[in-house]
């Protein structure tokens, strides 16, 4: 099931996965907000797997997610 909403105003389309254990966010939504609103990545130890292998995270941060209404969330970029 597919949400549209927004990540720090930007627009976007959720994938709602009830089984993840974590929020994930591409890095091209995140690059595209502006500098001085792109919250602050820090570093991330371990893999994130998923069905065709591991992923690249470039780190975790706090987000604003809106889908209806506005929730803040510690995501992987």
């Amino acid at each position: 099931m597919y949400l549209q909403g927004s990540v720090h105003g930007i627009g976007v389309r959720f994938l709602l996965d009830t089984g993840a254990t974590v929020t994930m966010i591409a890095r091209g939504v995140c690059e595209r907000m502006a500098p001085g609103d792109r919250p602050r990545l820090y570093e991330v130890t371990g893999n994130v797997l998923y069905a065709d292998g591991k992923l690249e995270v470039v780190g975790k941060g706090k987000f604003t997610l809106s889908f209806g209404e506005k929730v803040k969330s510690t995501a992987l970029v």
